[in-house]
């Protein structure tokens, strides 16, 4: 299903994938075991098959109905996918509850920071230089030339207490800017080495933000309880 300009896949909590296309919605119910999951992310494959990351696993989309995806865990662990992200090199990054996957070539590989998982992993993003950029709940990670690194502001080094500073999301923008949401009512932006907090009253301080995208005009969306909100820097 390739995308067109102005169609829009979204995901929801009660476990429905839509499309929006030429003023027209379709959707989807995904209902493993018969039961509702909740949809963290949705992403279209360079071959256009749509991908859906929900609490009860990877799900892909095959003759109009979706079907479990290929676990990289054992059928006893729970696969809980958070993000998703179909890089340059044609590879799926999945971002879960419990650490970080990739496939390729019909197999799958898990990256660990040593010897232990990266937790709650809720935005992959790739910037135009092939860099990688993971949301997690104990920091902002890079990922390049096998390489990790660390980028969190300074607010956010404590690793012993990591709910006091939790990253909500990640984007990044086509000026290379990586903007990151936290603890729902602070947004900082990643620009030329060094973290730049964003007012909230230029946005709106009085919602709790949970999701951000930056469209192709530089504009920052923002996903919130009461709606969307749009900020023009």
């Amino acid at each position: 299903m390739p995308l067109d300009v102005g169609s829009v896949l979204v995901g929801t909590q009660s476990g429905e994938v839509g499309f929006y296309s030429n003023h027209t919605w379709k959707s989807w119910d995904i209902k493993p075991g018969g039961e509702n999951t909740s949809i963290y992310a949705v992403e279209v494959s360079p071959g256009g098959v749509v991908f859906a990351g929900t609490w009860h696993g990877l799900f892909q989309l095959q003759e109009d109905e979706f079907t479990p995806f290929t676990k990289p865990l054992p059928e006893n662990y729970l696969f809980t996918v958070k993000s998703l992200l179909w890089d340059s090199g044609g590879g799926l990054w999945v971002g879960g509850k419990y650490g970080i996957h990739y496939f390729q070539s019909g197999a799958w590989g898990t990256f660990t920071r040593s010897g232990s998982d990266y937790y709650d992993v809720v935005d992959i993003e790739e910037r135009d230089t092939g860099e990688l950029w993971f949301a997690t709940m104990d920091g902002v990670y890079t990922y390049s030339g096998d390489i990790w690194k660390r980028i969190s502001p300074e607010d956010l080094s404590n690793d012993s207490d990591p709910d006091h500073a939790r990253i909500e999301s990640l984007a990044i923008g086509p000026d290379g800017k990586v903007w990151i949401i936290v603890n729902g009512k602070e947004v900082q932006i990643f620009e030329k080495s060094s973290w730049i907090s964003v007012p909230l009253e230029k946005i709106d301080p009085e919602s709790q933000l949970y999701q951000v995208e930056i469209d192709p005009w530089g504009a920052a969306w923002f996903g919130t309880l009461e709606g969307i909100l749009c900020y023009l820097p």
